[in-house]
C-alpha cells in the first residue's frame, strides 16, 4: 500500500531536477504492476490526481520500458498544480503511441487558467499563459468512461519572472 500525503508516493523529498518530475522517479516504489496516482511534491509544486466524475482513478503504470511508464489520467480526471510561484506554462511529455492511439488526452480538455494546445507530432502537451500559483487540468470527456487517455511520461514546468 502507497500512503500518499505531503511528500511523494515513493517516500522521496523531491522526485524531480528543478522543474520538472518524471513520474517513474515520482512513483518509483511501484516497479510492477500499478498504483493509484495522489499527491506529487517536487521543487516549488505539488500535483494533485482526481477521479472526480470518471469511472477510473488516475493511476501510475510501470512498464518494462521506461519512455512508457506514466500516470494515465483517464475520462474526467484532473490533475490540479499549485506552486509557491506563478506557473507560466508547463509542458507534459506524453506516453509514446501504441497501435495507433495518441496518448494527448480528449479534445474537450479543459484547464482553469491559459490555453491548451498539443504538438504537431502528438507526443506532447501544453498549457500556456496560465499566470496563477494553481490551475486544473481535467481530462474532460463527453461520458465517464472511453475517450482517449492522458498518459504523463514526464511535465516541466516553467514559472513567471
Amino acid at each position: 500500500i502507497i500512503e500518499t500525503g505531503g511528500s511523494t508516493p515513493g517516500g522521496e523529498e523531491k522526485p524531480g531536477e528543478g522543474n520538472t518530475v518524471v513520474m517513474s522517479n515520482a512513483y518509483s516504489s511501484c516497479t510492477e504492476g500499478s498504483v493509484d496516482a495522489g499527491t506529487i511534491t517536487f521543487g516549488d509544486a505539488t500535483i494533485t490526481f482526481e477521479k472526480n466524475n470518471g469511472n477510473n482513478d488516475p493511476k501510475y503504470y510501470w512498464n518494462k520500458k521506461e519512455s512508457l511508464r506514466s500516470v494515465r489520467m483517464y475520462a474526467k480526471n484532473s490533475m490540479e498544480m499549485t506552486a509557491t510561484k506563478n506557473i507560466a506554462k508547463v509542458v507534459i511529455n506524453c506516453a509514446a503511441p501504441y497501435q495507433g492511439t495518441n496518448y494527448n488526452g480528449n479534445d474537450q480538455m479543459t484547464t482553469t487558467a491559459g490555453t491548451i494546445s498539443k504538438s504537431d507530432d502528438k507526443l506532447s502537451v501544453t498549457i500556456d499563459g496560465i499566470n496563477s500559483k494553481s490551475f486544473t487540468l481535467a481530462n474532460e470527456h463527453t461520458a465517464t468512461s472511453g475517450g482517449t487517455q492522458l498518459r504523463i511520461v514526464s511535465m516541466t514546468i516553467t514559472y513567471a519572472e
